[in-house]
């Protein structure tokens, strides 16, 4: 196979198939046209007449009169845009031009592809600038060129495994080129050279073994990254020189993102060192915490332990029932886009090198915690991000992001179990709100349908409860760990004596029964900006359903989005005695959730 020379055609690209997930703009799209065409096509240099910063002068076209539309929304095979970019590499229009840092690869054609076919969507008010590499002027074989071979090939191409005969662990084998082995490299020609050529290749083409290295080898740590197959580019157009007397030897990759390795929930437990601390409690005082290696931060309230009367008067809240709670700590506000993005979109793992920011212990860790595939829209609504809460998480997305924040502060994080939430909105009062049962009051404590504008508002501008905690009525509903199990709660009223398995359960609920084992009627708490007062009420649950996924596009339905439940958030808690491995799955996702889901 290391005879087969790759061109990247027309032909091929016509026959790749569509995705059938919604593109993201900020993530899928505005990275490749801010590396690859906006220095050349901006504001302050329009070559062609043409400007892709922004997306009017994008539509206008090119030429002096703009009559050469460089994308028409629907019809990618009519967008130049996305026509040039899969031309030949000799041809004289490919776009971005031949001598260009880069070429796109056959992953980053296919997005514009279906970015176009998709509408060619383009975030509000967004504006491109173009970004640089950053690649060295000359290309250093051992700083540059070693390592990524020595992490992505030599295990399968070295001294102890040479798989289809072909050897990179020497300049000797590396440029073989006899009856048997076709060398991979020719010096002054990436084009031509498999090294790069099968990098640029994607999953799909990985069953007829042509990409490298093969996507299996992922959780390994073997592959290449988008600036290290660029250094190879440049470093076979520099003549390729390799050192006669190095000699490379496989080695283990740093810790990076990996596509497809998930760190189990019982692993990453372990490996933070909980099982050391479970069952003792710390004592809990306020704390605000910056997330490392970013400017986000949250404020933690402690939260006192005590004992009150969980439950309301509409059915689904009853019985009322007296319940005891160890002290906790409780996100202050509810989360933000922010704080949130940092883990969805990997920003915590994109900024490093631009802040220079040095990976420790904890970040290798929480760099292989689960994370989202890009959404499907704008999951804001058009209602803004500015410190205002995330919406539309799965409850699995909100706990495979405490499980990312605990890796990455060493702290235990999770979601509330409807007790604790009940227990901290309540603050102590036995009112129908916090701040008592006249609903006149509840403007100033409480984003709801009569004074929320019809969208979500900022965190922290109404009254808090008093407790401190802001925002626990309304705004949006927040996840909890429990699931609604109504058998379950008519056991125990306070009218009615509690068997022991029923009273045990009093001391910090839920039983195991109550725990979710199916993907609905799990429960959010506290009412939203567009709920009326009686929604916000401290003992009113809300019940997940399948509609809260109605605009999803894809089957099967994804993990991570609820894509219509634009009123649903959460806030974190932190346990102040650590459960026990045995009790992980309470608060955590399964091992098998996490095996379970579909790799990005």
């Amino acid at each position: 196979m290391f005879k087969k020379s790759i061109l990247i055609t027309t032909a091929l690209l016509a026959a790749w198939p569509l995705s059938a997930a919604k593109l993201d703009f900020a993530r899928d799209v505005k990275p490749i046209l801010e590396f690859n065409c906006v220095s050349c096509h901006q504001e302050s240099k329009a070559k062609g007449g043409l400007r892709l910063d922004t997306q009017a002068e994008m539509l206008k076209g090119a030429g002096k009169k703009k009559k050469h539309p460089v994308v028409i929304p629907g019809k990618p095979l009519e967008s130049s845009l996305y026509s040039t970019s899969v031309l030949a590499a000799d041809d004289a229009d490919v776009m971005p031009p031949t001598d260009h840092m880069h070429v796109l690869s056959i992953e980053e054609t296919t997005v514009l592809k279906n970015w176009i076919t998709q509408g060619a969507h383009w975030t509000k008010g967004v504006k491109l600038n173009a970004q640089k590499h950053q690649l060295p002027e000359k290309v250093d074989f051992v700083k540059h060129i070693q390592p990524v071979l020595e992490y992505a090939c030599i295990s399968c191409h070295g001294p102890t495994k040479q798989k289809a005969d072909l050897r990179l662990d020497t300049k000797e084998w590396a440029f073989t080129n006899n009856e048997d082995v076709e060398s991979s490299i020719t010096p002054g020609n990436p084009l031509k050279s498999t090294l790069y050529t099968l990098i640029l290749l994607t999953e799909e083409n990985d069953e007829d073994d042509m990409m490298m290295p093969p996507s299996k080898n992922r959780k390994k740590g073997q592959f290449v990254t988008y600036k290290e197959s660029a250094l190879i580019r440049k470093w076979i157009e520099q003549g390729a020189e390799y050192p006669a007397e190095v000699k490379l030897l496989p080695k283990k990759r740093p810790s990076k993102v990996v596509a497809g390795v998930d760190i189990s929930p019982s692993e990453l437990y372990t490996k933070l060192g909980f099982e050391k601390l479970a069952g003792n409690l710390q004592e809990t005082k306020n704390y605000t915490n910056t997330i490392p290696g970013t400017d986000a931060t949250y404020d933690m309230l402690a939260i006192p332990g005590g004992t009150y009367v969980r439950g309301g008067s509409e059915k689904n809240e009853q019985p009322k029932q007296e319940v005891s709670i160890d002290p906790f700590w409780m996100q202050k506000y509810e989360m933000t886009w922010k704080q949130y993005e940092i883990w969805q979109f990997n920003l915590d793992i994109v900024r490093r090198d631009k802040d220079r920011y040095k990976s420790n212990e904890a970040d290798v860790l929480a760099d292989i915690v689960s994370r989202p595939t890009g959404p499907y829209m704008d999951m804001s609504f058009s209602m803004g991000k500015e410190n205002r809460p995330v919406i539309c998480m799965t409850q699995l997305a909100a706990k495979c992001y405490c499980m990312w924040l605990s890796a990455k502060t060493g702290h235990f994080y999770r979601l509330a179990t409807e007790a604790e939430w009940e227990y901290a909105c309540r603050a102590g009062t036995k009112t129908k709100y916090s701040f008592g049962d006249d609903e006149s009051k509840l403007g100033d404590y409480a984003w709801y349908f009569e004074n929320s504008d019809e969208k979500y508002q900022e965190v922290g501008k109404k009254k808090p409860n008093p407790w401190g905690l802001h925002d626990m009525h309304g705004n949006v509903s927040e996840w909890v760990l429990d699931s609604f199990d109504k058998d379950f709660y008519q056991q125990g009223s306070l009218e009615n004596p509690v068997s022991s398995a029923v009273a045990a359960g009093t001391d910090n609920p839920p039983l195991e029964a109550a725990w979710p084992t199916k993907i609905y009627d799990r429960v959010a708490r506290g009412g939203g900006w567009d709920d009326d007062p009686a929604d916000l009420r401290s003992a009113k649950r809300l019940l997940s359903y399948p509609g809260w996924k109605d605009q999803d596009p894809q089957a099967p339905k994804s993990v991570w989005y609820h894509t219509d439940a634009h009123w649903v958030g959460f806030r974190i808690v932190r346990s102040a005695r650590i459960p026990l491995l045995k009790d992980l799955h309470k608060y955590w996702p399964t091992d098998e959730e996490i095996k379970s889901i579909p790799k990005r």
